[in-house]
């Protein structure tokens, strides 16, 4: 059986050879499920030196769709190892193939025919990937055998998903295949996004319960580990930013801490923070207690000032807002009812927007205070069952009704309601029921501001609903695999967990 290594040794092995005159061959990538195109790929590529050495793509860097990697990291690797013509495998740690390639300096690195065309690499990497190949004097070589996919094996026979998921994707791939749906994606990168809202700080204090004290009621916890994330508007248009050309983000920290260094922490380089300070407030943070080991909330702390920005900062923020309007495309206004976005600064958004998308959330600190009536018009509003209800102070009807009568009243020409794990529905002209299509949720918090991010800037270039539904859906799943607003939608990721599905 072949020896499993790590990269740092596998990368000594590889210089030995080396110095042996040995001609090295890399392969690199997932090899999820391993087949016959898989067999002859090797075989070829084994052909074309003396040393044939696979590296595999690491469980969190796999980004082919819901419930994959199917098997994990090691057993892949171990599958690799028991193939005669392979010399060495290893697990790679990074999310690229350049690194590896780096690393290792093979005289040949080998991809699969899909790849030869450029304008096919839905990742857009084999250019750099090739690049590097020839900086260290290798070359790269394309395999012609017959292409199977491993993604459209897996959801033949291993998928995960229900009869109307199944259905619904069928249906999608024969009138939007993969191409149509990826050119609609890439058309977004000419646009100019402003998001304006309220910054939400995530932060988790991760404890364990030690006792109870001996003078009182109380639990007693210690904590293990703690983090901070940016969520809320900032979030928004960090998820954004991976599609747009650009991005503005204009909204409110508190004179009390500083917390901006946070924000430009790990920024997008196309995107430009506009704030505002709020006199004698701390930054809007929501500090949550999880239990280590049943990963469940315990209680949530809010910091935050209940009142709005002052008259000379409503001017302050109303001239940010109209000189970022003037060249924007799209316009997301994300009301999480943090007492920031006013009357005035509704009206002059509705006005001055090309394209407006519209969030106003209902959430625990402004229950029955921040509802749908605060709007007057926009292009494309996205709300969630409970935030339709208390719009109407009405729970008993379907939520088709609501939407009919939410409809009537002309506050937007799209409508989405998320459904959480029943999926959307989508009203333009008519109505369609977009079910989900991920599965293995972690933590929901910012589903629904990952659907916002990318539903809303593709229901700017296309119409049908179905469509812009279908990639909200994936982009609120996306973000479920992480807690709170950790990671941000990466385009490529994205397109890759697309392509994926529809296989």
């Amino acid at each position: 059986m072949t020896e499993i290594f790590t990269l740092k040794e596998l990368e000594k092995v590889v210089k030995q050879k080396k110095k042996q005159g040995k001609k090295i061959v890399l392969c690199h990538g997932c090899f999820d499920l391993v087949h016959m195109g898989h067999i002859r790929h090797f075989k070829e590529a084994k052909e074309q030196g003396d040393v044939l050495v696979v590296t595999v793509t690491e469980d969190i860097h796999v980004n082919k769709g819901p419930d994959r990697p199917l098997f994990k990291e090691k057993q892949r690797v171990e599958f690799l190892a028991s193939l005669s013509m392979i010399d060495g495998v290893a697990i790679s740690r990074y999310p690229e193939a350049t690194q590896v390639i780096k690393a290792l300096k093979p005289d040949v690195y080998v991809k699969g025919s899909e790849y030869e065309s450029v304008e096919n690499d839905v990742t857009g990497k084999i250019v750099e990937e090739e690049a590097e190949v020839k900086k260290h004097g290798g070359r790269i070589h394309f395999t012609h055998d017959v292409v199977f996919s491993s993604s459209s094996l897996i959801n033949a026979a291993y998928s995960s998903q229900t009869e109307v998921q199944k259905q619904f994707i069928s249906s999608l791939k024969k009138t939007t295949p993969f191409n149509k749906i990826q050119d609609v994606v890439e058309s977004l990168s000419n646009l100019k996004a402003v998001v304006i809202g309220d910054t939400i700080l995530d932060e988790y204090h991760h404890i364990k319960a030690v006792g109870h004290s001996m003078k009182s009621a109380n639990l007693s916890v210690k904590q293990c580990e703690s983090e901070i994330h940016t969520g809320g508007a900032c979030a928004i248009a960090k998820h954004v930013s991976s599609f747009c050309k650009s991005v503005e983000l204009i909204t409110v920290l508190g004179d009390q801490d500083d917390y901006l260094p946070l924000l430009k922490e790990n920024k997008p380089k196309n995107l430009k923070l506009s704030t505002i300070k709020k006199k004698a407030s701390p930054t809007v943070r929501k500090t949550r207690y999880i239990d280590v080991f049943s990963k469940q909330r315990i209680f949530e702390v809010a910091h935050i000032n209940e009142t709005y920005l002052s008259e000379a900062q409503e001017k302050q923020a109303l001239a940010k807002i109209e000189t970022a309007l003037k060249d924007a495309d799209v316009v997301f206004l994300c009301d999480f009812g943090h007492y920031f976005l006013s009357e005035k600064l509704y009206r002059l958004i509705e006005k001055k927007s090309k394209y407006l998308v519209v969030n106003i959330q209902t959430n625990s600190l402004n229950f029955g205070f921040n509802t749908l009536k605060k709007i007057k018009k926009a292009d494309y509003v996205s709300i969630d069952e409970r935030e339709l209800q208390v719009h109407f102070q009405d729970k008993e009807p379907p939520i088709e009704e609501l939407a009919k009568r939410f409809a009537k009243e002309n506050r937007t020409k799209k409508l989405v309601i998320t459904l959480g794990a029943r999926g959307a529905l989508m009203k333009h002209k008519s109505s369609v029921l977009i079910p989900s299509v991920t599965s293995g949720v972690f933590d929901t918090v910012g589903a629904g501001d990952g659907h916002l991010s990318v539903a809303g800037l593709v229901s700017a270039v296309c119409d049908d609903m179905k469509v812009v539904g279908f990639l909200g859906n994936i982009a609120g799943g996306l973000v479920t695999k992480y807690l709170g607003n950790k990671e941000f939608i990466n385009k490529v990721a994205f397109l890759k967990t697309v392509n994926a599905i529809l296989k």
